[in-house]
């Protein structure tokens, strides 16, 4: 049976304005609460039972949709409880799959430069793929924020340093490095004005093919992923970012100053990257080291 149609939307909408989630989220969230609607009667009865019973049906799927599907039930639970429409919250006791630690895709300095190798072209298509590659690999951020960067967010009160609207509308200062601010100085004064299209007076960083709309994300993903081919390295616009942090951290820089960079909530989510900072350095040594097993004769 349907959950409660006028909890549900006003649920998705407390998500929508609260914790600023895009569009797509908020989509994928109401998707994941429709496969339990088969799972109980009402929003109103629903037990412990029904959610044990939901869990072990999706026991047939990938245990990060697991996790997922788990979370977008609970989220809502929380809210009718929180509202005062239930007492209890059935998803309480029933504990969350638990996800294997994947460590996050980085590149080598080396694989860096040959990609910056690829955009060394002089025309306006390869000075906007070196400033790509200077933000999200320079500044380490996410595609959303790097696509809405708009003019205004440029020294926006310190002199190279961008004003980035992070997740949850969360606002936070990353500093530009020479070579980056010098990128983005000439890409202002030369390729910018030409991919604005006829008439758009936008203040867009990256103005895209429709007037007064930005760069897409997809048009991002392909432009790295071009790159890429040309350097035969396999990456994603993301690997740029886990790649920033990464080597922040293997030349010793301090996790927090790190974790403000990456716009991260949790120290702990920042301290992925020590661990593959950890490991490339222990790929270092028992490749170089004289008493390492590669090495020995």
């Amino acid at each position: 049976m349907p959950l409660e149609q006028n909890l549900l939307e006003a649920y998705l909408e407390t998500q929508t304005i609260s914790r600023g989630l895009s569009v797509h989220t908020i989509a994928a969230y109401e998707k994941d609460l429709k496969t339990f609607e088969d799972y109980t009667s009402s929003a109103f009865e629903t037990t412990p039972k029904d959610i044990e019973k939901y869990m072990q049906a999706q026991a047939v799927h990938a245990i990060r949709t697991q996790a997922r599907r788990l979370s977008a039930v609970r989220g809502f639970y929380k809210y009718l409880l929180e509202q005062g429409h239930i007492k209890k919250d059935p998803t309480a006791k029933q504990e969350t799959p638990k996800i294997p630690q994947s460590l996050p895709k980085s590149l080598t300095e080396d694989e860096i430069l040959k990609l910056l190798e690829t955009a060394a072209m002089g025309d306006k298509e390869g000075l906007r793929l070196r400033l790509i590659f200077h933000l999200l690999y320079g500044c380490g951020l996410r595609v959303g924020e790097f696509i809405n960067l708009r003019l205004g967010d440029i020294d926006a009160g310190v002199e190279n340093t961008l004003r980035v609207v992070g997740k949850g509308s969360k606002v936070r200062f990353v500093p530009l490095g020479e070579v980056g601010a010098s990128t983005l100085k000439l890409y202002l004064n030369t390729a910018r004005a030409e991919f604005l299209v006829p008439k758009d007076t936008s203040d867009w960083l990256l103005p895209g093919k429709r007037k007064g709309k930005p760069l897409t994300r997809q048009r991002v993903f392909q432009l790295v992923q071009e790159a890429g081919r040309m350097a035969g390295i396999e990456i994603a616009p993301h690997h740029l970012r886990h790649t920033f942090a990464t080597h922040l951290l293997e030349n010793e820089a301090d996790l927090r100053a790190v974790q403000q960079m990456l716009g991260h909530t949790s120290l702990t989510t920042t301290q992925i990257y020590t661990k593959v900072a950890g490991r490339r350095l222990r790929e270092t040594m028992e490749k170089h080291h004289p008493l390492s097993d590669e090495n020995k004769s």
